[in-house]
């Protein structure tokens, strides 16, 4: 067994923005706690560094679930789990992909009812 030099390592590995763009939709869906189709995400450049703006509704639990089935996770105002989500998505983008993201913009687009046991962030 040999070891491994530098030079075995050249090279360098480049994220597409479609694939970029994709796992975005999937944090932030899964930050929102919505569908991934009901996200819309924009990529732009901000002086070098990743800008990014989505778009989409956010989940709220019903009514009748958080009677019978509290979730110490749905705690807040929307504003507030809008800014959790921002901050989630800002740096698990940067921790899986290695991307310096300069900021993340979480425009509500409305509301959708999830149902009973769908966890919140």
């Amino acid at each position: 067994m040999t070891a491994v030099t530098a030079s075995d390592l050249r090279g360098r590995t480049h994220i597409t923005s479609r694939a970029l763009t994709r796992l975005i939709r999937v944090l932030s869906a899964e930050a929102l706690t919505v569908s991934a189709d009901q996200v819309t995400v924009g990529l732009t450049d901000a002086a070098g560094r990743l800008a990014v703006h989505v778009r989409a509704p956010i989940g709220i639990t019903s009514l009748s679930a958080t009677r019978s089935w509290p979730d110490p996770h749905s705690d807040g105002t929307v504003l507030q789990r809008t800014e959790r989500a921002r901050q989630h998505i800002r740096l698990e983008t940067g921790r899986l992909t290695g991307t310096d993201v300069a900021h993340v913009i979480v425009q509500v687009s409305g509301a959708t009812i999830n149902p009973e046991g769908r966890r919140l962030l």
